[in-house]
């Protein structure tokens, strides 16, 4: 109960620009136990955002050979 009360609140804070609290919809999934912010789910981003990051610069610096 109380952690779907968070992540209502978290999407309410997440619609309105001037409120803080967003983050209490991974605090109320957390609370559900539905596993958001797992190390495995974290890492997974991680290397996913590192290899486009990657490959985006790799992109531009042949773009600037030719």
């Amino acid at each position: 109960m109380f952690g779907g009360l968070l992540m209502i609140l978290g999407a309410l804070a997440f619609v309105t620009p001037f409120t803080p609290g967003s983050w209490l919809i991974f605090i109320g999934a957390e609370i559900l136990g539905i596993g958001l912010l797992t190390r495995a789910n974290v890492l997974l981003v991680y290397e996913k955002t590192k290899e486009g990051i990657l490959g985006w610069i790799k992109q531009n610096t042949e773009k600037e050979r030719e």
